[in-house]
């Protein structure tokens, strides 16, 4: 929910360092950047 982001930022802070990243930049253009843009455009 990206009203209620703190959940989100737990896992991201937790897991970044593990991931490279490709992977990183792909859950934010896949998942997390369409979540706020639907958010903000509502």
């Amino acid at each position: 929910n990206p009203r209620e982001p703190d959940n989100l930022i737990d896992f991201i802070e937790r897991w970044i360092p593990y991931f490279p990243q490709w992977i990183i930049d792909n859950i934010l253009d896949q998942l997390i950047f369409p979540m706020l843009y639907r958010e903000v455009d509502s």
